[in-house]
């Protein structure tokens, strides 16, 4: 009966086709047989072949994309940049048919489209717009299905797809109110359970990937109901259970985990639902010896030796329920050793490691795992930028006080007496000439199994005939030798090296050498030789090898103590603005005071003992602040710290005269270029009397003071006022404006010049024309504030805490950042960032620039401080060249304001 029906539909097509063929096959003409050849050769085979290209692209994904079981996995699969690059090619194909049929077959008459399959293929090329990726291009082809075709019958499942692609983009406003759309009309009519299934899955998708886990669980319980795949409900129950788990249902996450092994999963969904059954332990009312057991039992099963971190994971989950953080922690470092190429689980193991090491606090522990944790993440996940500069400061502190320990060693050993060194470097010497034997030997052992298995390998390459990497033996062998040696490793060019990747200020920053092998510091340069003068050997079995790195005469360990003082005093820091750990900070601080309270040597004494009492204050140590107050009041009574301490509103009052100069400036500056000139001179006679002429805006007045007297009186009054204000202020912005005008006047009168001795001022500095290079941006670009020292004038630390101090003061709600690197050699830059655009970091830089306590650190010497965008400072900081910017700084960013120079 079937083989009859079959042949009857083969007739009927095969008649079809012919009088489709016989009256010619546009689309330009409305009949009833183009009609049906038309939708018959749409569907057969260019729709059809396209669908099919569609369907293998997202089996690929729901098959091939890895999950992360280490946190609530996603209700569809997340393809990373692997998975999609293999599927574009489907996706391709799915584009090109669909296109064919829409170009060849569409048949629109009267606003009307009659071939039901153009709306199909519109709807193939949106989900072939999604599987690349390319989410807008599929939410643009969504809506223009729904704005075309209203009352296609597809309209519904578009709309899902229109919500499912808005949830990729995060566009959840938009999701939430097609996701509404559907639920009305589902109210108003009965629509497909799959179209049903798929409402529900996309709706628990919205809800956790805004991570409302409680909203997401009636719709995936919804979408458990009424699905009828095995695998996509396995999925669902999964989720369901995570989603218990993390609220702590833990009877009922149980329940769907034990549910989802019952249904026969794949091993690794099997093997995760075993592990977060052990996970659902609760202290509180069961015994842990059973699950610790079935989790031993597991670490003993050949078919886990690749889920081994996944279970040394769960077993210290259990250990710290118990309490047990000795034995939590060392499953931890087991679950990390045994990486085998879960990035997700060694992510998770490492930064729990590193959190526990870092509030113990153990900071070298926890920036090893940490280091361990950012090479696990990719670099676009969101916490990336987050763990890498936890990084970053966590490797700073360690470089430093691995100085200090270094250089403490160094001192101890060189204090010894001749006979003990000698029996120390003996010792050392003897254990490297044990361990070359070891090795010696185990390499020999390595040989001989080498040869062994390298004929082995001869005989079965020879009796396959197959070459070395046609060679599955060969090839594995080769794998485990190049995992013992270098361990788990991307597959990336260079990989050899440590770090290919260096940010700017790691490349600017200057590294620290590290301990060579026998466990003393390597040979930092500076102290070869005895007593620094030696040259030392460069054969560790020597004695004169470590003798070479000891400090034996006082100029050797005056450089030692040197660097121990710069690393205690960095290290005190980054415990305060990195760690925000105040007591470590003032313990170093104290460490420091104690060590080294000869300011002869320790440059930082009086800053670190006002940084101590600032931090005892802080942490409610009122005796010891008053203490420290006391050494900088009693002995340094000159001191800006003194003041300060002395008086707390004298940094407040110093800005309320510094506003009211500023405002008094530009009252003259206004009334000049009003040709006031009387009222000029009246005003910075007071300026004189009121500010005094170190006042930072001093130089301003003198300059407005003798172009008024040159608008007064005669041309050598304006000269000589002018030379008296660049003798007076030699590093002031304005000084440049007043050699300009007295080279002008050199230059029209040369008998005043030589008189005056103004031709022996250097010849002018052309004006520098302002750099195309560097562009204002008219949308909102992120900024920063750039305090540019010299490094040989200016201890960049003191204007990194003073910025600090007056952050927290100023602007504590803002959470601006404060980070410093090498412009050049000569150069060294503070940034202060985390402006949102153009105008808040003018505010901070105006407010910066009346602040004396900031200024007055870098007010004598020559600096910058300007503003910068995001997107001008790769330019700049590539060019170096400082006046450039400036001149484009000022020119755009605001008018008559100084920069300080």
């Amino acid at each position: 009966m079937k083989t009859s029906v079959t042949i009857n539909r083969i007739i009927v097509l095969t008649l079809l086709v012919s009088a489709g063929l016989l009256s010619g096959c546009s689309n330009k003409k409305n009949s009833f047989t183009r009609r049906v050849y038309n939708n018959l050769t749409a569907h057969y085979n260019t729709w059809w072949n396209g669908n099919e290209a569609l369907k293998e692209g997202f089996d690929y994904i729901e098959t091939k994309t890895p999950d992360n079981y280490t946190t609530v996995l996603p209700v569809f699969q997340q393809p990373t940049k692997k998975e999609t690059a293999a599927v574009n090619p489907k996706a391709e194909r799915a584009i090109e048919k669909a296109s064919k049929v829409i170009q060849r077959n569409s048949m629109f008459f009267k606003k009307k489209e009659l071939n039901k399959w153009i709306d199909d293929s519109y709807f193939m090329i949106g989900k072939a717009y999604y599987l690349k990726q390319d989410y807008r291009g599929a939410r643009r082809t969504f809506e223009f299905i729904l704005s075309k075709y209203k009352d296609t019958p597809l309209q519904w499942q578009v709309t899902l797809w229109l919500a499912h692609t808005n949830n990729a983009l995060e566009q959840y406003s938009k999701a939430g109110n097609d996701l509404e759309r559907f639920r009305i009309q589902m109210q108003r009519e009965q629509m497909p359970r799959k179209d049903i299934v798929f409402y529900h899955m996309i709706y628990a998708e919205f809800f956790l990937k805004q991570n409302n886990l409680s909203f997401a669980l009636p719709h995936l319980l919804n979408s458990l109901e009424l699905s009828h795949i095995k695998a996509e409900k396995n999925r669902l129950r999964f989720i369901t259970g995570q989603i218990y788990q993390s609220q702590g249902q833990l009877a009922e996450a149980t329940k769907m985990f034990q549910s989802v092994i019952s249904h026969s999963p794949g091993y690794e969904m099997e093997f995760n639902s075993r592990i977060n059954i052990a996970k659902c332990y609760d202290a509180s009312t069961g015994n842990s010896e059973r699950i610790v057991k079935a989790l031993t039992k597991m670490l003993d099963d050949a078919k886990n030796i690749d889920y081994r971190d996944q279970i040394y994971y769960a077993l210290s989950e259990v250990n710290f329920k118990d309490n047990d953080s000795i034995s939590g922690i060392e499953n931890l470092r087991l679950s990390v050793a045994n990486h085998k190429g879960n990035n997700f689980q060694r992510a998770q193991s490492s930064e729990l490691l590193a959190d526990i090491y870092f509030k113990k606090p153990i900071y070298h522990l926890s920036k090893a795992y940490y280091d361990t944790t950012l090479q696990s993440v990719s670099k676009e996940s969101p916490r990336y930028e987050a763990l890498a500069e936890k990084t970053k400061v966590l490797t700073e502190l360690v470089n430093n006080l691995v100085i200090v320990m270094d250089q403490d060693s160094l001192q101890r050993v060189a204090g010894m007496s001749e006979d003990e060194r000698n029996a120390l470097v003996d010792g050392i010497i003897a254990k490297i000439v044990e361990e070359e034997k070891r090795k010696e030997e185990e390499e020999r052992n390595k040989q001989n199994n080498l040869m062994a298995s390298g004929s082995f390998a001869r005989e079965q390459q020879t009796s396959s005939g197959g070459w070395y990497f046609y060679n599955p033996q060969a090839l594995s062998m080769g794998f485990s030798e190049f995992t013992r040696k270098w361990g788990n490793r991307r597959l990336e060019d260079m990989w050899r090296l440590a770090s290919k990747e260096a940010t700017m200020e790691e490349v600017a920053s200057n590294e620290e050498v590290p301990a060579d092998s026998t466990g003393m510091p390597a040979d930092s340069g500076d102290m070869k030789g005895p007593g620094g003068k030696g040259t030392g050997s460069s054969d560790p079995k020597t004695r004169e090898f470590y003798l070479s790195k000891l400090p034996l005469t006082p100029e050797a360990i005056n450089k030692s103590d040197k660097k121990i003082i710069e690393a205690l005093f960095k290290a005190a820091f980054i415990y305060r603005e990195g760690l925000t750990d105040l007591e470590s900070s003032l313990s170093t601080f104290e460490d420091l005071i104690t060590r080294y309270p000869d300011t002869a040597i320790n440059h930082y004494y009086i800053l670190s003992v006002y940084m101590a009492s600032t931090l005892s204050k802080q942490l409610g140590l009122e005796d010891k602040a008053a203490e420290f107050a006391q050494i900088i009041i009693n002995g340094y009574p000159n001191s800006d710290y003194a003041l300060i301490l002395k008086d707390p509103s004298f940094v407040a009052e110093l800005e309320r005269v510094n506003r009211q100069a500023t405002v008094f400036y530009e009252e003259t500056f206004n009334a000049y270029k009003s040709k006031q000139f009387y009222s000029v001179l009246l005003n910075c006679d007071i300026a004189r009397e009121q500010y005094g002429p170190k006042h930072e805006l001093m130089p301003r007045f003198e300059f407005l003071r003798a172009m008024s007297i040159g608008n007064l009186e005669v041309v050598d009054s304006l000269a000589a006022n002018l030379q008296r204000l660049v003798k007076t202020y030699p590093r002031d912005p304005v000084t440049s404006e007043a050699m300009k005008v007295l080279d002008k006047i050199a230059r029209s009168n040369p008998e005043l010049a030589v008189s005056a001795g103004i031709n022996k001022l250097p010849d002018p500095i052309e004006p520098v024309a302002i750099s195309s290079k560097y562009k204002i941006n008219s949308r909102p670009v992120l900024h920063g504030c750039l305090v540019i020292v010299k490094t040989d004038s200016v201890d960049v630390n003191v204007v990194k805490i003073r910025l600090s101090d007056f952050n927290t003061k100023s602007f504590q709600s803002n959470n601006y950042s404060i980070s410093s690197l090498l412009l050049d050699n000569i150069w060294q830059i503070v940034n202060v960032s985390g402006f949102k655009n153009q105008q808040e970091a003018m505010d901070y830089y105006n407010t910066l620039m009346q602040n004396p306590y900031i200024l007055a650190p870098i007010g004598k010497v020559s600096h910058y401080i300007f503003v910068i965008s995001s997107e001008n400072y790769p330019i700049f900081y590539g060019a170096k060249d400082l006046k450039e910017y400036e001149l484009f700084f000022r020119s755009k960013y605001f008018t008559s304001q100084p920069t300080g120079k």
